[in-house]
């Protein structure tokens, strides 16, 4: 009979808190490549490397990937440095990762490294998290967009980084990129700012 694999305990939950980093096996051979969000459970460390649990085995990180390399001074100010790190980057329809992303991954993605569960999709963020006023907002919190001039179906959301502008990942063929909230096109589908970091 086979004998089933057992692991250390479980310690702590690791999140890559870096644009891309590597995997390595037993033999700290790279064995693959892990992107921003990635979620690990960590089993122990050696040296400056973490053990942890994936679906290939035993594996490890290097300690420095699960290390912000930003901070803000609070969530939300960390959330839009880490976005900047991905200007240019392409949309990826269905993409949360850092090969790609579409408007609400994005936003999902840079929550899930801070450690906040947000819902996956736009019209689901838009629907939970704190609802705020416009003088309440701070850079991280998110906005929204729907059709019929704001009032129907919400299709894309950005992150607010402050002087009136929001960073996003707009729309196929387009790269995330630095809007305007005034700009026509989302001045008249406004639907709404709501806050998931504290």
């Amino acid at each position: 009979s086979e004998s089933a694999i057992t692991y250390p305990p479980v310690t702590s939950i690791v999140r890559i808190a870096v644009r891309a980093a590597n995997l390595y096996d037993e033999n700290k051979q790279p064995v693959l490549e892990m992107s921003l969000g990635t979620v690990l459970p960590q089993t122990g460390t050696e040296g400056d490397m973490i053990e942890v649990v994936t679906p290939l085995g035993k594996g490890y990180i290097d300690q420095s990937a699960a290390i912000l390399p930003f901070a803000g001074t609070n969530a939300g100010e960390t959330m839009v440095e880490m976005a900047r790190q991905f200007l240019g980057e392409r949309y990826l329809w269905g993409g949360t990762s850092s090969y790609g992303f579409d408007c609400s991954g994005f936003a999902y993605t840079l929550h899930r490294v801070l450690g906040f569960d947000i819902p996956r999709d736009a019209d689901d963020q838009q629907e939970n998290g704190l609802p705020l006023a416009p003088e309440e907002i701070l850079p991280g919190d998110l906005v929204f967009f729907a059709y019929d001039h704001g009032t129907g179906y919400v299709h894309h959301v950005g992150m607010y980084i402050g002087n009136g502008q929001m960073i996003e990942s707009r729309t196929p063929g387009a790269k995330v990129d630095i809007a305007e909230l005034t700009e026509m096109k989302f001045a008249s589908e406004f639907a709404g700012f709501r806050r998931y970091w504290r």
